[in-house]
């Protein structure tokens, strides 16, 4: 394991609970993913494991696996940039390793448009009284992008439609669903829990089946959209 992977793991011991070292190469503290067990605080089955020269996530309790990276970007976005560009300046990614390398040129990029993922529905058609269109308007994000933020009851039952994540979805619950927008077209997507004890408040999906999807508003809209209602959300 490169001394990079070392020094975030040191970063992320406070962050996650019941963390410990158990042997070289092997951490083990509780998912933030599925919470581990919450009738028994003292579970903890998520693990970093080393994998050739790198490390890779994952739970035995709800069997969610991810990349160090992608755990980081999940977890804790604010290490995540460092860590990419500290491994780039490394060379330790692109072909052969768990994480590609950095886009650093700015070449415009053909982005390949599909059909809307089925099995979510609008904000805007909910009463004011459900939980999802509730939480928003606390928040006051403004009413008029109700109709591009969706609902979801079953979260992992509809990623897994999206892209086979959770093998076990004991854990199911519903989800505000925040499209990621790239010029005019979906990249991917934030999942907002309403459970304000959920310590995965969000999860994010990007470039899912390794393509985007197509959305209606225009580019200017969509940069309104994101500004507001991401950044809005994010300080909650």
């Amino acid at each position: 394991m490169n001394y990079i992977e070392t020094k975030y793991v040191n970063l992320l011991s406070s962050r996650l609970d019941k963390f410990a070292r158990k042997k070289e190469g092997l951490w083990n503290f509780r998912c933030p993913y599925c919470g581990d067990s919450k009738k028994y605080k003292n579970k903890a089955r998520g693990y970093f494991i080393r994998v050739k020269t790198d490390l890779v996530f994952k739970c035995h309790n709800c069997g969610v696996g991810r990349s160090f990276s992608n755990f980081l970007k999940d977890n804790c976005i604010d290490l995540h940039d460092d860590y990419v560009m500290e491994r780039y300046k490394e060379g330790l990614t692109g072909a052969g390793r768990y994480i590609k390398s950095p886009e650093l040129d700015f070449k415009t990029r053909t982005i390949k448009r599909v059909k809307m993922p089925t099995g979510l529905t609008p904000i805007s058609r909910l009463n004011n009284h459900h939980p999802a269109k509730g939480y928003l308007l606390g928040r006051g994000i403004p009413e008029k992008f109700y109709d591009k933020l969706f609902y979801v009851e079953k979260f992992q039952e509809w990623v897994n439609k999206q892209k086979p994540t959770y093998s076990n979805t004991k854990f199911e619950h519903p989800r505000i669903i925040i499209p990621l927008i790239q010029d005019g077209s979906w990249t991917g997507f934030q999942g907002r829990s309403l459970d304000s004890k959920d310590k995965m408040r969000y999860i994010t999906d990007e470039q899912y089946n390794g393509t985007t999807v197509q959305t209606a508003p225009p580019a200017p809209v969509c940069v309104e959209f994101c500004t507001t209602v991401q950044l809005r959300l994010r300080h909650t």
